[in-house]
């Protein structure tokens, strides 16, 4: 099997996405996307595993854009369970594969202006974690670099921020009731927390439950928007509070 592309290949193939494949079944065994020579990146792994694998461009000549939306669409069509991949798409979450009944309530079901929210709220952009299929409540709650001093801030009895919007862009898909907060990676939870520096130890992850069905229907499945026609600009990996 070639292991590289001559310099005439590269410059032609520009953007491009690729799969594996089992020789022996067809069968597509990872896909992904890049340039140069990206494609032969993962040739050792499957040469360790004794797979015998063949590399197909499935396009070429792309745009960065381009390349990661392909990628996307068949990551999706094909499952993602049923690949090698680690992580879903670029923006899966937000652009993926949905069902018509879950595509219209995303934009369908009206908008929630910034000077209209009654509660102080921590929104949550975790799309890391929901492209690597972790379930809403851990990809929310967990693993922040969030401030201690105003997470822990009381209004009274009451934490300030009581209630933490999980979002997906800037459409609220779930609403939690933020009960405590801990140290990352202390409470029971579906995803494991690795230490990478010093900093990660000052991480906060909160429990909480699904929010009182008045609150929820307030916030949930809505757009939020500074104003008419200016949706609020989500976070690709973060938090804002309002």
């Amino acid at each position: 099997m070639k292991k590289s592309f001559s310099k005439k290949t590269i410059k032609k193939l520009q953007n491009y996405v690729y799969a594996y494949i089992d020789k022996s079944t067809e069968e597509i065994l990872y896909v992904g996307r890049g340039v140069g020579n990206r494609a032969f990146a993962h040739i050792p792994k499957y040469n360790k595993l004794g797979k015998n694998v063949k590399i197909d461009i499935l396009r070429h000549g792309l745009s960065p854009n381009q390349a990661k939306r392909i990628e996307s669409t068949l990551i999706d069509s094909l499952g993602f369970e049923n690949l090698d991949n680690k992580v879903k798409g670029n923006k899966s979450n937000i652009f993926g594969r949905v069902s018509v009944e879950d595509i219209d309530k995303r934009f369908g079901s009206g908008e929630i202006f910034l000077d209209n929210f009654k509660h102080h709220v921590i929104c949550f952009f975790p799309h890391k974690a929901l492209a690597e299929g972790h379930n809403y409540y851990d990809a929310c709650r967990q693993f922040w670099s969030i401030s201690h001093e105003r997470v822990f801030e009381k209004n009274g009895n009451k934490f300030k921020y009581e209630y933490a919007l999980l979002c997906m862009g800037n459409f609220v898909e779930e609403v939690y009731k933020i009960i405590d907060w801990f140290p990352a990676g202390t409470t029971h939870s579906s995803r494991n927390f690795n230490v990478e520096k010093k900093d990660d130890l000052k991480r906060l992850e909160f429990i909480g439950q699904i929010a009182d069905k008045k609150i929820r229907n307030f916030y949930r499945h809505k757009s939020i928007m500074h104003e008419k026609n200016k949706p609020v600009k989500p976070i690709e990996r973060g938090f804002r509070y309002f």
